[in-house]
């Protein structure tokens, strides 16, 4: 579930270029994000190396559903992305904390 808040965050991502796609592109970004963000229908081995990625490193990791991500950063198919910025971050975790369960 996703309010409008978290989807103007994502879209100031977006046009900030504070963003990465891609399972790759995020292990192998020199910036590490200071969230990562994937959908629940990601390939199960890229979830595993992100999980990991993100455990090892202290990095936030958010499950959406199905379609989401694609939709909060306009891109089609994109099944995870990773927010560098981190006080877009911070206001993303803040909001998803906030939604009811």
């Amino acid at each position: 579930m996703v309010n409008q808040k978290i989807r103007s965050y994502f879209g100031f991502a977006v046009r900030s270029g504070a963003i990465v796609y891609g399972a790759d592109t995020i292990l192998r970004s020199t910036k590490r994000p200071h969230l990562v963000a994937i959908s629940e229908d990601i390939n199960e081995t890229a979830a595993k190396r992100l999980t990991k990625y993100c455990e090892n490193k202290s990095i936030k990791l958010l499950v959406f559903l199905k379609g989401e991500i694609a939709d909060l950063v306009h891109r089609e198919n994109c099944k995870c992305a990773g927010i560098l910025d981190k006080n877009l971050a911070s206001a993303i975790i803040t909001q998803r904390n906030e939604l009811p369960n």
